[in-house]
C-alpha cells in the first residue's frame, strides 16, 4: 500500500475538479456537490480564521450528523485548527469538562439532545466552560445558509496557503475515549492516519464499494468519521441523519437506494423489526458495514441471513488507532467472518504481546499491539510515559486476542475491566461511584454480560447496609442526575454478600459468574411468561407425517423429566389430534404446523392449520378423539388463526417436583 501525504483540503478540492457535480454529502433536504463543498469550505474558513480562529487553535464541534456538520468540520481544518468532536448523547456539564479539558477556543454547534430539550444549551455550555457568547457559532440549517457563500466575494488567501502547506501529521482532529476511566482520555490524530487508515479498510471491499452510503455511525466517533472519509475520499456520496431512527434510515435507504450501509448492531436489528424493511431495504442493501462493538458469530450470521443480499464485514480498531485495525472481505467465508474480526489492514502491523514473552506465535493468546501510521499522536495532556506507545512504537490496546494462520484476528477479552455497550467504552469505576453515594448501598460492583445486540449489558450487583432497601426505581431516577443514560445499569443484583478470596479481597470472577446465572435466570422467567418456543415443525397431510413427530414427542418429554406413563399419555393425546386433523377433518387441513413452547407451569403442544371442523357430535371417531385428548391433557384450548383456519393447544402441567426454570438456568 503507498501511503497518501494528503489532507482533506487536498482530498475535496481534488475530487471538486474531477467530480465538480457529484453529491459529497446529503442530509434532509441540504446536499453539498463536491465543487460547492470545496468553495464553501474554503469561505466558512476564511470567515472563522477573520472570527479570531489561528492556526492550531482547538476548536470544539457539537452536533448530530449533518451535511453541515461535516462542512464545518472541514472548515475547521482548513484553517488550521483542531477539531474538538463532541458527542451529542452527553449533558452540557459534562461537555463543558471536555471543552474545557481541551481548551478549546470556540464551540460550533448545530442540532444536538440537549438544545432539543433547552434552547439556552449552547449558551450554557460555552459558560461552563468559561467562554463568552461570542467564542459560540451556530452552522444548523435553519440558522445559516451555507449556499449564500458559493458567489460572495470572500478572499481566501490565507486559507489557501494553510491548506497548500498543511502538515498531514500534525494533531487535526481530538476524539475521546468515551470512558475508558471516569474522565475520558482525549485522543489526538492526523489527517494522514485517519485518511489513509479509510484507504486501507475500504481496500477490503474495493471491487464491492457502492457509489453512495446510508452513514448512521455518529461523525464525533472514530469510525464514523473514518467511513466518511473513506467514502469522500473516493468521490462517493455520504448520506447522512440527525436522529438514527429506523424509519428514518428506511427512508434514507430507499429514497437514494444507497447499496451500503455503517451502522451498530442495534441498528441493523432495527432495521430487520421494522415493517417496510422487505420492500424499502433489502432491495438495494449490499455491503453493511458493521462499527463500534463486536459482534458475536451468531448475530452475525442471522443478520446477513435476514438481509438476503447484502454481505457483513466485520472489523475491529479503537480510537487511538484511526481507528480500523483489521476488516473483513466479501470473498472471506461468512464463517470466517463471522468467527473473527478479519484480517489486518494493509500497511499496518498487528502482534500479540505477552509481558513475560514479548511477541507471540500464531494462536497463542495476548494482548493485541498495533504499530503504522494509523497510530495516535498520542492523549492529549499525558505525559510521555503514561501514553500506550512503547518505545519500539508499539500502541498496546489493552485488548486480548491471536492471530490465526490467515492472519485474521480473533478477540477473547478485554485486559482492563471495561464495558462496552454499542461501541461505548464504559467505566465501571464511574457508575460504581456515583451508586455507592446512595445511602443504602454498602458494596456495589458493576460488571458488562454478553448481551446478542450491544455486545454487553451493564448490570449492577450490590449489598445494602443492614435494616435498609433497595427501590431500583429511585436508583436509576437517581442516577438519571448523575451520569449519561446508557451508562445505567440494565439491573441491580442484591446480594446478602459478596465473596471473597482467600485474602479478604472481592472475588470478582465467582460473583461475576453468580450474576450472570442470576442475569440468566431474570431472562429465562421474562421469556417463559410469553412462552418460550422451542420447536417449530411442519408436516403434511399425511400420516406418513405422524411417527416423527410421536418420537419427537416422547424424547422430548422424557428430556423434560416427566414419567414414563405421563410420557405415554402426552404421545397419546398429540397422536389423537394428529390423526384428527389428517383423517377426519371435513376440510382439507393442508400443512399442520406443530410447535412446542414452554411455559413455567406447562408444557403446551400447538396446533395450526386451514381445517375448520373438529369434535362434530354426529362424528363417533371425533367424540373418541375428543375423549382421548381431554382425558390426558391438563388443558385444550381452540382459537382462531389470524392467518384463517384453527390452533389447538394442548397443555401438560410439569411434574409436582419439576421446576422449569431451574432446569433451564442449569442446562
Amino acid at each position: 500500500m503507498i501511503l497518501e501525504e494528503t489532507t482533506y483540503a487536498k482530498v475535496i478540492s481534488g475530487n471538486a475538479k474531477q467530480f465538480p457535480d457529484r453529491v459529497a454529502v446529503c442530509s434532509g433536504n441540504t446536499s453539498y456537490t463536491y465543487k460547492e463543498l470545496d468553495r464553501i469550505s474554503d469561505v466558512y474558513a476564511a470567515k472563522i480564521m477573520a472570527m479570531g480562529i489561528e492556526k492550531g487553535d482547538h476548536v470544539a464541534l457539537w452536533g448530530y450528523n449533518s451535511a453541515n456538520w461535516y462542512l464545518t468540520f472541514v472548515s475547521i481544518i482548513k484553517a488550521g485548527a483542531v477539531a474538538v468532536l463532541l458527542n451529542y448523547s452527553l449533558p452540557v456539564k459534562d461537555l463543558a469538562e471536555l471543552v474545557s479539558y481541551t481548551d478549546s477556543k470556540f464551540i460550533f454547534y448545530g442540532n444536538n439532545r440537549e438544545l432539543s430539550k433547552d434552547l439556552d444549551a449552547a449558551k450554557n455550555l460555552a459558560k461552563l466552560s468559561g467562554l463568552s457568547e461570542d467564542k459560540l457559532f451556530n452552522y444548523a440549517d435553519e440558522t445559516l445558509d451555507f449556499k449564500k457563500y458559493i458567489n460572495e466575494d470572500v478572499d481566501v488567501g490565507k486559507v489557501t496557503a494553510i491548506t497548500q502547506t498543511d502538515d498531514t501529521r500534525r494533531d487535526a482532529v481530538i476524539i475521546f475515549t468515551t470512558g475508558t476511566t471516569a474522565t475520558p482520555k482525549a485522543v489526538l490524530l492526523s489527517q494522514y492516519g485517519i485518511i489513509n487508515d479509510g484507504v486501507s479498510y475500504g481496500g477490503k471491499y474495493k471491487e464491492d464499494r457502492g457509489e453512495s452510503i446510508c452513514n448512521t455511525l455518529p461523525m464525533f466517533h472514530s469510525f464514523g468519521l473514518m467511513v466518511v472519509s473513506l467514502y469522500t475520499h473516493d468521490g462517493r456520496t455520504v448520506y447522512l441523519h440527525e436522529l438514527i431512527k429506523p424509519e428514518e434510515i428506511v427512508k434514507v435507504v430507499s429514497t437514494y437506494k444507497t447499496p451500503d450501509i455503517a451502522g451498530v448492531g442495534a441498528v441493523y436489528t432495527a432495521l430487520v423489526e421494522h415493517p417496510e424493511f422487505d420492500i424499502k431495504v433489502i432491495p438495494y442493501a449490499r455491503i453493511c458495514l458493521i462499527g463500534g462493538s463486536v459482534s458475536t458469530p451468531a448475530f452475525l450470521m442471522r443478520l446477513e441471513d435476514k438481509f438476503t443480499h447484502a454481505v457483513f464485514l466485520n472489523a475491529y480498531g479503537q480510537t487511538e488507532s484511526s481507528p480500523a485495525v483489521t476488516n473483513s472481505s466479501p470473498t472471506d467465508p461468512i464463517e470466517k467472518r463471522a468467527a473473527s474480526v478479519g484480517s489486518v489492514l494493509e500497511g499496518i502491523e498487528v502482534k500479540i504481546w505477552d509481558k513475560e514473552k514479548g511477541i507471540l506465535k500464531t494462536g497463542e493468546v495476548g494482548e493485541v499491539v498495533i504499530r503504522g501510521f494509523v497510530v495516535m499522536n498520542g492523549y492529549y495532556k499525558f505525559p510521555k510515559d503514561k501514553q500506550p506507545i512503547d518505545e519500539d512504537g508499539w500502541l498496546h490496546t489493552g485488548d486480548l486476542g491471536c492471530l490465526d494462520e490467515d492472519n485474521f484476528l480473533h478477540l477473547t477479552g478485554r485486559i482492563k475491566d471495561i464495558i462496552i455497550k454499542s461501541g461505548e467504552n464504559i467505566s465501571p469505576a464511574e457508575i460504581e461511584q456515583k451508586i455507592i453515594e446512595v445511602d443504602c448501598i454498602k458494596e456495589v460492583k458493576v460488571m458488562g454480560a454478553p448481551h446478542p445486540v450491544t455486545s454487553e449489558s451493564i448490570e449492577a450487583c450490590v449489598v445494602l447496609y443492614d435494616g435498609k432497601t433497595f427501590d431500583e426505581e429511585e436508583m436509576i431516577s437517581y442516577l438519571k442526575t448523575k451520569i449519561s443514560k446508557f451508562k445505567i445499569p440494565s439491573h441491580f443484583f442484591v446480594f446478602d454478600e459478596f465473596p471473597l478470596l482467600g485474602n479478604g479481597k472481592l472475588d470478582a470472577r465467582t460473583l461475576k459468574s453468580m450474576m450472570l446465572m442470576r442475569l440468566k435466570r431474570l431472562r429465562l422467567e421474562r421469556k417463559l411468561e410469553k412462552g418460550l418456543h422451542v420447536n417449530t415443525t411442519i408436516v403434511n397431510n399425511d400420516t406418513l407425517a405422524i411417527s416423527p413427530i410421536l418420537g419427537l414427542i416422547g424424547t422430548f418429554t422424557k428430556e423434560m423429566r416427566f414419567t414414563e406413563k405421563r410420557s405415554s399419555e402426552i404421545t397419546e393425546a398429540v397422536e389423537a389430534l394428529l390423526k384428527e386433523r389428517i383423517l377426519n377433518a371435513y376440510v382439507d387441513v393442508g400443512q399442520i404446523t406443530i410447535q412446542i413452547v414452554l411455559y413455567k407451569d406447562c408444557m403446551r403442544v400447538q396446533f395450526s392449520d386451514q381445517g375448520d371442523k373438529f369434535f362434530v357430535e354426529e362424528n363417533e371417531v371425533a367424540v373418541n378423539t375428543a375423549k382421548t385428548i381431554l382425558k390426558n391433557v391438563s388443558n385444550y384450548k381452540k382459537d382462531s388463526d389470524p392467518k384463517g383456519g384453527s390452533v389447538y393447544s394442548l397443555d401438560f402441567n410439569w411434574e409436582d417436583d419439576f421446576n422449569l426454570l431451574d432446569f433451564l438456568a442449569n442446562k
